[in-house]
């Protein structure tokens, strides 16, 4: 193998973007394979962007799922808050995604709960190994994350589904671990 043609290309951007085609790659490895095949990479994604070395674009996947899972735990202990002091949730949708508050995730993943349909597309399972694979590169980092920690507690625990199965007014979602 040579690896002067070596590369990386992670895709991120979710379920939804997946279907439609216009994820977005993050790539690693030597630039200049990079804008060789950045006609391929457009064909299939909606944007792709060179994170650096090989390896970099794989490091900044992790990071990304790791904030998404952190995203998504907050997500649902405030939606479960807006239910239950009575926020109309279709006006606290509006005003936290004009807000400071506002995420991808929340964008993506509130409207599910309120449809009672969540279903993010992503495993509790592959959240925990990315938590797992994010507490090793910052430990190697020399980097503490102690919201990493307590985050891959609640998802261990099981209670990001228990949240969602809560404001869903259901027992089981299709969320599999």
């Amino acid at each position: 193998i040579n690896a002067e043609y070596m590369g990386e290309s992670p895709l991120t951007g979710g379920l939804e973007l997946l279907k439609k085609g216009t994820m977005t790659a993050l790539v690693g490895g030597d630039e200049a394979v990079f804008a060789r095949t950045l006609p391929l990479l457009k064909v299939y994604t909606g944007l792709a962007l060179y994170m650096g070395a090989l390896g970099s674009a794989t490091t900044v996947k992790i990071i990304s799922n790791m904030m998404a899972a952190v995203h998504l735990v907050t997500t649902g202990e405030m939606l479960m808050m807006a239910r239950r002091l009575n926020i109309d949730l279709k006006r606290f949708f509006d005003g936290i995604r004009a807000s400071a508050g506002n995420s991808y995730v929340f964008e993506t993943e509130a409207p599910l709960a309120f449809r009672g349909t969540f279903d993010p597309g992503f495993t509790v399972a592959l959240h925990c190994k990315d938590l797992r694979m994010g507490a090793e590169l910052a430990k190697r980092g020399g980097v503490d994350m102690p919201v990493n920690d307590l985050v891959t507690a609640l998802y261990g625990a099981r209670v990001l589904l228990a949240c969602y199965c809560a404001f869903c007014g259901k027992n089981q979602l299709r969320f599999q671990r």
